[in-house]
């Protein structure tokens, strides 16, 4: 018998301009009925940020190279059903929109970091992390900008087992950050709590 962790088998890829959630599809009577949900995207909290200093400097504003924030995450989403109507797969694109800023050590107008999407089925069980490179660079005198990594965003090609629905998934958007990057997060959520 073949273990459901092993039936799971989640793909990342890039390619394929999905056309929005499902289409409608008619019941046994012929009415139009919705289609089933997405999976949710959540921004993960203390890695919905990322602040990058200077090597060799200190943690003052004025040894930040570039700091981004994850602005938002949405998906769409396309069934694929069986004979019966039952569905059995979900393919859904995520797309992501990343607020960054030139700090004012950052003399070579760029900013490089990674953001991953970590796929989690209904037992909170982590089935798929990929991770997704990002480099930006502000043009002129612009320190400020709004990246949307659209093109072609990211996409999830999910087997369902009998019963599921994209709403038995949970879709994680965070910045891969190390240590440092992290527990920076964690003091400066501390600090907004705190007052």
């Amino acid at each position: 018998m073949i273990r459901r962790r092993f039936r799971v088998a989640v793909v990342f890829a890039a390619g394929l301009l999905l056309s929005g959630c499902a289409d409608m599809y008619e019941d046994l009577f012929g009415k139009d009925k919705p289609p089933p949900p997405c999976p949710r995207v959540l921004l993960l909290a203390n890695a919905e940020q990322i602040v990058q200093f200077q090597d060799g400097g200190g943690k003052d504003l004025t040894d930040v190279l570039y700091q981004a924030e994850l602005d938002a995450a949405r998906a769409k989403c396309e069934y694929s059903f069986d004979d019966d109507d039952r569905p059995v797969r979900v393919e859904t694109r995520i797309v992501v929109d990343i607020f960054a800023e030139r700090g004012p050590a950052n003399r070579s107008r760029k900013a490089s970091f990674s953001y991953f999407v970590a796929l989690v089925d209904a037992d909170k069980r982590t089935v798929a992390k990929s991770t997704f490179p990002v480099t930006i660079e502000f043009p002129g005198n612009r320190s400020r900008l709004l990246f949307r990594d659209s093109d072609p965003g990211v996409l999830l090609d999910i087997p369902l087992a009998e019963g599921e629905t994209g709403r038995d998934y949970e879709a994680f958007v965070g910045f891969q950050l190390t240590p440092e990057q992290l527990e920076h997060n964690r003091q400066m959520r501390e600090r907004r709590v705190g007052g």
